[in-house]
């Protein structure tokens, strides 16, 4: 299994201190930084890692997503359907609060 963790990184965060907690908890295989986001893809059968990591970063204030899969391309999939979702219901919770 593949799992993928995205973590969107203001310009006032310590990214560094981010990609060391991510690194440490899940020991990615492949990481890189693009856009603001860190990236991270590691092969295993852990989701409990990944998602208390994505747990903990959250509640730190940080956007995450994760997804997982068999492909990459499954596993990509996986995480915008997640990101978008809560997008989506960022809005709404948006929209109710100036309600």
């Amino acid at each position: 299994m593949i799992s993928c963790l995205m973590v969107l990184v203001d310009k006032n965060q310590n990214k560094e201190a981010i990609i060391d907690k991510v690194v440490h908890r899940i020991s990615p295989n492949h990481l890189c930084k693009r856009n603001g986001w860190i990236i991270t893809f590691a092969y295993h059968n852990n989701k409990t890692i990944v998602w208390q990591t994505a747990l903990e970063l959250e509640l730190d204030g940080q956007v995450v997503g994760y997804g997982f899969g068999s492909t990459m391309e499954e596993v990509k999939e996986d995480v915008f359907r997640l990101l978008i979702k809560r997008v989506q219901m960022d809005r709404v919770t948006y929209q109710a609060l100036l309600s």
